[in-house]
């Protein structure tokens, strides 16, 4: 069973990275330029019905903190489905759980 599930272990540990590597992308290069965009359309006058935006430092920081979450709620959801296709039990999965967890930790506190 444990050669036979393996690849499908390792797509769940490639996806969660994937997601990683998406939400660190959204945290260095989309979030900046949506404040940049902010800031430059603060003074500016825009046509009627097109409404203006802003996004300040503070939201920058709730996105961040929103992203945390969604990485350690889609880390423990992960190890479950990947414990109970890997060895199937869904408790199982509590280990790489941990693993994920502990992943979104290191990344959010030494990335963002």
């Amino acid at each position: 069973r444990s050669s036979e599930t393996k690849p499908y272990l390792m797509v769940c540990y490639i996806s969660y990275f994937v997601f990683l590597a998406v939400i660190l992308i959204m945290s260095y290069v989309f979030l900046p330029m949506m404040k940049e965009a902010s800031e430059a359309t603060s003074g500016a006058a825009l046509p009627s019905g097109v409404g203006q935006f802003a996004v300040s430092d503070a939201d920058l920081a709730k996105y961040n903190m929103l992203f945390f979450h969604a990485l350690v709620i889609q880390g423990f959801f992960a190890g479950i489905v990947a414990g109970k296709m890997g060895e199937g039990k869904a408790v199982a999965g509590l280990k790489h759980s941990v693993v994920f967890i502990v992943v979104a930790f290191i990344a959010y506190t030494l990335l963002m």
